[in-house]
């Protein structure tokens, strides 16, 4: 969906239409797709520098796998 919105340059209508979705679901996935590759960016240019990664990108406390939060 990214590579059909950024390297072929069709509409978010267009993408919708093809893969049988709604506008509204492939707005959200390409604004996730975008955070993603804005994070990974950000940390290879740290890494590149020796910087160390910003608070935001870092893991919280608690249970690390992805799309879990830390217990309260």
């Amino acid at each position: 969906m990214f590579l059909m919105r950024r390297v072929h340059d069709l509409s978010p209508a267009t993408i919708a239409g093809e893969m049988g979705l709604s506008v509204s679901t492939v707005e959200k996935h390409l604004a996730k797709a975008l955070k993603l590759v804005a994070q990974a960016r950000a940390e290879r240019e740290d890494q590149a520098f020796g910087r160390p990664a910003p608070q935001e990108l870092r893991q919280p406390a608690g249970d690390r796998r992805a799309g879990r939060r830390p217990r309260r």
